[in-house]
Order: C-alpha cells, then sequence, then structure tokens
C-alpha cells in the first residue's frame, strides 16, 4: 500500500494530470466510449434488435424469440457456437448466417461501424 501510495505521489507531482490517481481498479473509459454505448442502444433499437430479443435500458416492445440480451457481457459463447469476445460479438451481430447457417437470427445489413457500437453496447450489460 505505502509503495502504490508513493507511486502515485510520484507520478502526481512529474505528471500533469496524474493528480487523480487511485488505488482502486476501475477501468478508465476511453475517450466517446459512452457516446458509442449511447449509439449502440440507439442501434439496436433502429435495427429492431428489441423485437426479438429482451434488452435491458431499452425501451418498447420486449421481444421473446430470441434469447434475452441481458447479462450477454458475461456469457462464455454467444450463439452456442463462438466464444464471447468483442470481435465475435460483432462478427455474430453482421453476419450471423456464416457462424450458423440455420439460425433464425435475420442478417440486418449491420455495417461496420454500427456492429462496432452495437457490441459495445452489449457489452455493457453484465
Amino acid at each position: 500500500m505505502r509503495l502504490t501510495i508513493f507511486i502515485c505521489l510520484s507520478l502526481a507531482s512529474a505528471l500533469p494530470g496524474a493528480a487523480g490517481c487511485s488505488t482502486s481498479n476501475s477501468q478508465i473509459e476511453p475517450p466517446g466510449w459512452k457516446a458509442k454505448v449511447n449509439r449502440g442502444r440507439t442501434l439496436v433499437r433502429a435495427y429492431g434488435c428489441h423485437t426479438c430479443h429482451e434488452i435491458p435500458t431499452v425501451r418498447g416492445v420486449r421481444g421473446s424469440i430470441g434469447p434475452s440480451l441481458d447479462h450477454v457481457a458475461t456469457k462464455y459463447y454467444l450463439a452456442g457456437e463462438l466464444p464471447n469476445s468483442p470481435e465475435n460479438l460483432r462478427r455474430w451481430i453482421q453476419f450471423p448466417h456464416t457462424v450458423n447457417p440455420h439460425t433464425v437470427m435475420p442478417d440486418m445489413n449491420v455495417t461496420d461501424a454500427d456492429a462496432a457500437d452495437i457490441a459495445i453496447f452489449l457489452e455493457t450489460l453484465k
């Protein structure tokens, strides 16, 4: 603990902006992260994901065709096929039939940028 405080104080004096040193394990959010989360939440509605899935924090109809996306960020697998990772989540969102040709999830022609923001939003559902 003393070493952590010493390092923190040393950084605070040596680097501008390091005065907010903390011993907590909180993660630093990259610039624009909250905007991407909010955009992803909006895109989930725009693409109609909520018509098949129950999605926490998304207002409107709660679908019951697909699985609930509550806690999707903590699942080990996506669609029972892919290890859960940000890259695989984007892949599943964009190209569900390349992952599982028999899925009922439709290909919604999601763009790369939209898939990335939807994935960022879904990764907040822990």
